[in-house]
């Protein structure tokens, strides 16, 4: 079939199915899959109906704009191998409307192909079955808060898991909270979600009429619905006025009333923008409440059977029911205590090795040595989640050191699992109590102490600090601002020099991210790039990097100037997405830029990962013409004996070396490389050169590029050209 035949078919076949697109009340979207990231080239009036997305806002984007924050890399996998290999597929899938609410669509791909079998189009037909997956979910949580029940899991737990469900079919960065009224006040009894400043400073929140969303429900036991936190009158004292430190907008709250005609819980929704129930959010909450208030019956009804209600169905120890109560009478009978958080280091291994039963058989072992060598101690042990204990005691300060102490050595004996016989290295974390101080605080504080002490390897003792609560206001602090620096584009393009060392003359540049937060202000780079990769958010970082780059790129050029190649900086996560390639050179293409344009620019650790897959991609890289450095090369990893095996065209010499390059042992190790690169041919660039007799040694060691503040300070794209036409003149 000649390629003007082959135009004309494809171009008949998507005017056929425009046409019938206005009348078809089925939503359905076209790809085409002869472009790289089969980009959307045609949606019907149904699906902008129905998600609130334009055909300008999708035509030419992956379907991943439908997938929001969320990450569906095997779900869409399985659907494009089904649609290359038998041409049709059927799936669900969980997509987000612009305005990020979460829709549910049942799926039916087809492949249009020509007579000869090349594919010209995908078409997927979706059904909206959200309120089918809502009835789902609502069987689901109805038959989970029953076991729950039943093994004495804490209400705590099973409220939680209600909201972590229902947070599922709102906008995303929704938060749901549950809070206990009791005494004319309200408690948190489930809302992991929140801020824990903002979950502390409502903790005991009196119940009124004009008491922010929960407060108010809770008096009037009436819906109350706060489309804007920050106008309410009602939120002031909680948020400030003017300010808002917890990042939410508005809120929903629902009063829980049982026959008695008593509140005994709210339920709340907090959003991240000023909105309002739909009818169908508004069914959908309605149908929740009255399994909240299942939960707190049979709780009550658990509560006249305590010893049911006392212990873990798993292990046969305590459970918290037990725990909660025991510690009220310990805390009556001493000053001064600790509550500690217990946890194996090793347990996600066990768990992966040996499965989730055994595991709670090494749970169930160290409890039992636990109780055997804390037996002249007044104490508590339960149970406190799937892979902690938890432990309270009336010890005096001084002798805290001792009792942690006996607890480390519960570890240090071997525990015998399916004929291997291993030690469980303990990881705790403790914080100090006073009598009269609220247990819950103490238990969120513990685990917050424990939490700090998973970031470290082994066994590990960790207090609780204040400091830990204000790390973790600062971090979300800053996850707030990345969400609103990556939406409102704020993060900048510098581009710093790669310099001839001979001839003085720039021959490239390296982009580097720099953000002055709207929120925040100057943020360095280590903390905000360490966030952003923590949040999972460090893809879209980077590709927001890399369109600022070709943007200018493309401008300059058209200019008429010289072209000069850049380099981005990218992640391993980011490397490693099954789409990566795709992406560039889609962008490129959008460009109208060669591929020589960017370079991708690498830490030393990446093929550490997966060595096969590092190869694979950048053999595809370099087959599309794309060069790649390794940057940092020598620290920390040995990448010689694999050096040779990639497909890379540059790498970076430390600048770890280079401000030790007087030393004689230093310039041994740089003149090694120098020379391997050279016989691998293979660029050598130096980076962070920041005096002259740097430069001198290392241009007298054969390295002919350099990039550092010798040369010049990285520079905002508006300073670029100043510096260019210098040169040149």
């Amino acid at each position: 079939m000649s390629q003007q035949t082959e135009s004309k078919l494809r171009s008949e076949l998507l005017h056929w199915i425009k046409k019938i697109g206005s009348h078809f009340d089925t939503s359905y979207i076209v790809r085409d899959p002869n472009l790289p990231g089969k980009p959307i080239v045609y949606v019907n009036d149904a699906f902008t109906r129905k998600t609130g997305f334009s055909l300008q806002d999708v035509v030419g984007e992956s379907v991943t704009i439908l997938h929001g924050n969320q990450q569906f890399i095997e779900k869409e996998v399985l659907i494009d191998s089904d649609l290359n290999q038998i041409g049709s597929v059927r799936r669900e899938v969980l997509n987000f409307c612009k305005d990020g609410t979460p829709i549910w669509f049942d799926i039916i791909g087809q492949t249009f192909r020509d007579p000869l079998g090349n594919p010209l189009f995908e078409v997927a037909f979706q059904s909206d079955i959200t309120v089918q997956k809502q009835q789902e979910a609502i069987i689901e949580m109805q038959a989970e808060i029953y076991e729950g029940i039943e093994k004495g899991y804490a209400i705590s737990a099973l409220l939680q898991e209600i909201c972590y469900k229902v947070e599922q079919f709102f906008r995303e960065g929704s938060m749901c909270s549950i809070m206990h009224a009791r005494d004319g006040q309200l408690y948190a009894l489930a809302s992991n979600s929140l801020p824990k400043e903002y979950v502390h400073l409502m903790e005991g929140l009196e119940i009124g009429p004009n008491v922010g969303s929960c407060g108010a429900a809770a008096y009037h036991q009436q819906v109350i619905i706060t489309e804007d936190v920050e106008t309410s009158p009602n939120w002031i004292p909680y948020i400030g006025e003017g300010t808002n430190p917890y990042g939410f907008k508005a809120c929903w709250s629902f009063p829980i009333v049982n026959h008695q005609r008593e509140t005994i819980a709210t339920f709340g929704v907090y959003f991240k923008e000023n909105t309002s129930p739909t009818k169908l959010e508004m069914a959908f909450i309605q149908k929740i409440v009255p399994l909240v208030l299942l939960a707190f019956r049979n709780a009550a009804d658990q509560e006249k059977i305590l010893h049911l209600a006392y212990q873990d169905q798993e292990t046969g120890l305590s459970n918290m029911n037990y725990f909660l109560t025991e510690v009220k009478e310990l805390d009556e009978d001493a000053e001064n205590g600790f509550v500690a958080v217990i946890s194996p280091f090793n347990y996600s291994e066990i768990v992966d090795m040996f499965g989730r039963e055994i595991a709670s058989l090494v749970l169930k072992e160290l409890g039992r040595r636990l109780d055997g060598i804390l037996d002249d101690y007044s104490y508590v042990l339960s149970r406190f989640t799937s892979t902690t204990l938890i432990l309270a005691g009336n010890t005096k300060r001084e002798d805290f050191r001792d009792i942690l102490e006996i607890l480390l050595r519960a570890g240090h004996s071997q525990i015998k699992i399916d004929q291997m016989e291993i030690f469980i290295p303990l990881q705790i974390g403790v914080v100090p109590y006073e009598k009269g101080d609220e247990i819950h605080q103490l238990i969120r504080r513990a685990d917050l102490a424990l939490s700090e002490a998973r970031k470290r390897t082994g066994e590990q003792v960790c207090y609780y600090s204040p400091e830990m609560d204000e790390s973790i206001k600062s971090n979300m602090e800053l996850q707030s601002a990345i969400e609103i620096g990556l939406r409102e584009e704020e993060f900048d393009v510098y581009l710093q020099p790669k310099v001839d060392m001979e001839s003085g003359r720039i021959i490239s540049f390296e982009a580097l991210a720099r953000w002055n937060s709207s929120k925040l202000g100057w943020v360095p780079p280590i903390d905000f790039i360490d966030a952003t990769e923590k949040v999972g958010k460090i893809d879209l970082l980077e590709t927001l990097i890399i369109h600022k780059v070709l943007s200018w790129q493309a401008s300059y050029q058209k200019a008429g100037n010289k072209p000069y190649q850049v380099a981005v900086n990218i992640s391993p996560n980011h490397f490693y997405k099954s789409n990566f390639v795709e992406s560039i050179l889609a962008l490129l293409h959008h460009y109208e830029l060669p591929a020589e344009s960017i370079m991708i620019e690498l830490t030393e650790s990446i093929s550490l990962e997966d060595l096969e897959k590092a190869k694979e991609i950048l053999k595809n890289l370099a087959d599309a013409g794309i060069m790649c450095s390794i940057d940092d090369f020598g620290i920390g990893y040995s990448s010689l004996s694999y050096l040779h095996e990639l497909p890379i065209s540059e790498i970076k010499l430390d600048r770890s070396f280079i401000s030790q390059i007087h030393k004689s042992g230093t310039r041994a190790v740089v003149q090694t490389i120098i020379d391997l690169a050279d016989k691998l041919d293979i660029r050598a660039v130096a980076e962070g050169i920041e005096t002259y007799e740097q430069m001198i040694l290392l241009r007298g060691m054969s390295c002919s590029v350099g990039q550092g503040y010798y040369f010049n300070r990285p520079l905002p794209l508006e300073e670029i050209d100043e510096i260019i036409k210098t040169e040149e003149t």
